[in-house]
């Protein structure tokens, strides 16, 4: 029988959240914490997705942690390998390895009302009793493949951008990609080189504006290095740059018909062909899906042996993909680059709360929350970059730091208050989450379109509908007045149990 492990915090997922929470946890004294990862090392979404061409779409001026800026990168959109050695710089150098756990996959948690705390099993197993319980396993952490009838039955290899199969040579291949997002739009410039023949099946054309990648060397990584009040600043100037983009897009007036000029602009000047031009044109506004930057992009499409088609995969054979307009294609590779189940959020955990309360039957009508870090009936429970609080145009780390910050206060006032398990008021949970989803209406984001920002009801659950700073404002201090003690609930003793037993069972 294995022994249960007493932790004051459980932390899920050791990506920049599960990091960045290690590091303010470590600094705020409460040590007795270990973050759990299902994988084999730290670095979530830049461990898993190290397809070729993979990179970030956010300056690395920006997409980097404030207390750890990162004074060497290579570049100013740093690649997948950058990224993960910045991750475990961070861990080795605030001395956190012995904090984190891996190839521990958490299956299910459960609060136990009588000694307020939560169960966390691993691999079906109760492996720890934590007094809190924070979740930092993101919204891009779970890959989605569409069913297709018959893909079973190919006879070659086929995977997911995220699980990128290193050991398949694409050399000489004919390969199909389905899929056009920012994924797609990375690794097909980085293969289309190695492949023979290449069909992207593009269900909807993303909008895609330049890159202007460059290196960053001379005089500028001089000041990086040496002149820290130069990185902040040019921190700074992205940040309000993106903030203001990001308000301009929510509004969707006439900032938004000026993002829809520039790309029909960018592809009226990439692409000659016009039936090609049409293909890659979007039928939805700027914002309402995620945009993409690529300098490469449109220059991999035009190449004599790629070919687009809007017409999407019906049936695939144990050779072929035959689409909707009933054309039949023959593959040796097929890759998808279809994208994550972002609205399931903490998709494989069972977690049970207050009166066996589970949070899926909870978030069944939405995904409600108290600033996408609490939950109703869920005590002493915490989430980091969960619902309504992914970015449509700035860094996700901005709204990490601001989360982490307010779980380590929650957890310091409960502490110092002596108080066993808070949760948010219900009230409080209906009103904010409510409010959230008024502010999407007459957006872009509810302008027609369907994508990952969507759930299948409607719903914009991923996003948070306003700025970075409006976001900061509200999370800066812990508002305990919006949340309750919860009670231990008296355990029944034996004849109780026995009584009730001989009742309903009508003895």
């Amino acid at each position: 029988m294995s022994t249960v492990e007493q932790r004051d915090v459980v932390v899920i997922g050791a990506g920049f959240g599960g990091l960045c929470t290690a590091v303010k946890l470590d600094e705020a004294g409460i040590t007795d914490f270990v973050v759990l990862d299902k994988g084999e090392t730290a670095g979530g979404t830049w461990r898993d997705n190290d397809y070729p061409g993979a990179a970030v779409d956010i300056s690395t001026l920006q997409y980097s942690l404030s207390f750890e800026p990162g004074k060497d990168w290579s570049r100013i959109y740093a690649t997948q390998g950058e990224l993960l050695a910045y991750i475990h710089r961070i861990i080795d150098k605030r001395g956190l390895a012995t904090h984190f756990r891996y190839s521990s996959e958490v299956s299910s948690l459960t609060w136990d009302e009588q000694a307020l705390h939560w169960e966390v099993a691993v691999d079906g197993a109760v492996r720890y009793h934590a007094r809190f319980v924070i979740s930092a396993t993101g919204i891009l952490s779970t890959p989605q493949i569409p069913r297709i009838d018959g893909l079973d039955s190919f006879a070659g290899p086929w995977f997911h951008s995220a699980r990128w199969a290193h050991d398949v040579d694409l050399r000489g291949k004919r390969v199909a990609v389905i899929g056009a997002g920012a994924s797609a739009v990375q690794f097909v410039p980085a293969i289309v080189d190695d492949v023979v023949s290449m069909t992207v099946y593009q269900r909807s054309a993303p909008w895609v504006y330049p890159r202007g990648d460059r290196t960053i060397d001379g005089w500028e990584r001089f000041a990086y290095r040496y002149l820290p009040g130069v990185l902040r600043a040019r921190r700074w100037q992205r940040w309000l740059r993106n903030d203001i983009e990001q308000l301009v897009l929510e509004r969707n007036g006439k900032g938004v018909e000026g993002y829809r000029a520039a790309g029909l602009a960018h592809i009226e000047a990439s692409i000659a062909d016009p039936q090609l031009r049409a293909l890659v044109t979007p039928d939805y506004l700027p914002g309402c899906k995620r945009r993409v930057i690529s300098d490469d992009w449109y220059p991999a499409l035009q190449r004599s042996h790629v070919e687009v088609t809007k017409a999407t995969p019906a049936t695939i054979t144990t050779s072929t993909v035959v689409d909707t307009d009933g054309v039949e294609r023959e593959f040796d590779v097929i890759i998808f680059g279809t994208g994550f189940a972002a609205t399931s959020f903490l998709h494989s955990v069972r977690v049970t709360g207050t009166g066996g309360a589970q949070l899926h039957d909870h978030w069944a009508a939405g995904a409600s929350t108290h600033l996408g870090i609490t939950v109703s009936g869920f005590p002493n429970f915490f989430i980091v970059f969960g619902p309504n609080t992914g970015l449509g145009n700035n860094s996700a780390l901005v709204m990490i730091e601001c989360q982490v910050r307010y779980i380590v206060a929650a957890l310091k006032y409960q502490r110092g208050k002596s108080i066993p398990a808070l949760t948010v008021k219900p009230t409080v949970e209906r009103h904010s989450y409510a409010s959230v989803q008024l502010r999407f209406d007459g957006t872009v984001y509810t302008s027609g379109c369907a994508g990952w920002y969507q759930s299948p009801d409607g719903h914009v659950d991923t996003l948070w509908p306003g700025s970075t700073a409006e976001y900061w404002w509200k999370t800066r201090k812990f508002d305990h007045v919006r949340y309750q003690r919860v009670a231990p609930v008296p355990a029944r003793d034996d004849a109780e149990v026995r009584t009730t037993a001989t009742v309903g069972g009508r003895r």
